[in-house]
């Protein structure tokens, strides 16, 4: 953990430092200004043809300073505009189409509705315009699988479900920073079935999430289930140094960083 929290409190420059900054801002908003205000400087605007990656990080980045409500900054002899670089995202995305950046046409699976769920919250918190039209025919769709979940056999497709489900909470409760705007029996139920069937797997990044989103939730727990909370904490608290030396990508090893550190916050 310590790795992760040496990269979070220092300057950011990389590809992936929206992702970065985002990660900090939903671990602590109050000590996550310092590096919105590096993320202002590397980014007084766009590159000349973006990638659509590049947009996505730098959407992220977006939704912290919009949600710190940092517009305007001086440079030196140059100024960060908020409004200016959301702009020039917004110009940039317009020349992709949906299936360009997400991969997907239309929606089909649990993976494709927590992608497409989450990134249109990222885009209408950070005051983005991009694929609104895509949002009534999505949350439709995530509504009504929100009335039966289901627990999938295939590992892939419940771990998909598992981080839709998590998503949800967190959409609702801006990151486990607030109480959920809306009441989240389904999500509850979800979680406290399904959170054995993690800790037998051993993974980390869905037991941080469970029991961060229990947290957020404030649910009344049996006996039973507090007691298998205090397993998925065990396991998160075990050394994780192997994490750091792997050859794993950017976003597994800060993800699932993450997804210790609000599990055991």
């Amino acid at each position: 953990m310590d790795h992760f929290y040496h990269y979070l409190a220092n300057p950011i420059g990389s590809d992936d430092d929206g992702a970065l900054l985002f990660l900090a801002y939903t671990l602590n908003p109050d000590n996550a200004r310092a590096a919105a205000l590096r993320f202002c400087s590397n980014h007084l605007a766009l590159p000349e043809s973006p990638t659509s990656a590049l947009l996505l990080d730098v959407a992220m980045g977006l939704y912290v300073l919009r949600a710190l409500d940092i517009r305007d900054v001086q440079h030196g002899r140059r100024a960060f505009s908020l409004a200016q670089l959301t702009q020039e995202v917004d110009a940039a995305f317009a020349t992709f189409a949906w299936s360009e950046v997400f991969g997907f046409a239309a929606v089909e699976d649990d993976e494709d509705l927590c992608d497409a769920v989450v990134w249109l919250y990222v885009f209408e918190h950070a005051g983005l315009r991009a694929f609104a039209s895509v949002q009534p025919r999505v949350h439709q769709t995530l509504e009504q699988r929100r009335l039966v979940y289901g627990h999938p056999e295939d590992a892939r497709a419940w771990q998909w479900t598992s981080y839709l489900v998590t998503h949800v909470v967190y959409l609702k409760s801006d990151w486990g920073l607030q109480a959920p705007s809306e009441l989240c029996d389904g999500e509850f139920r979800y979680i406290v079935d399904n959170l054995p069937r993690a800790l037998v797997l051993e993974d980390v990044e869905l037991v941080g999430e469970f029991v961060h989103c229990l947290r957020v939730l404030g649910c009344t727990l049996s006996p039973a289930q507090q007691a298998v909370v205090q397993q998925g904490r065990a396991l998160l608290a075990r050394p994780h140094v192997a994490l750091w030396r792997s050859r794993a990508s950017f976003y597994t090893k800060f993800h699932t960083a993450w997804c210790i550190a609000v599990g055991l916050a």
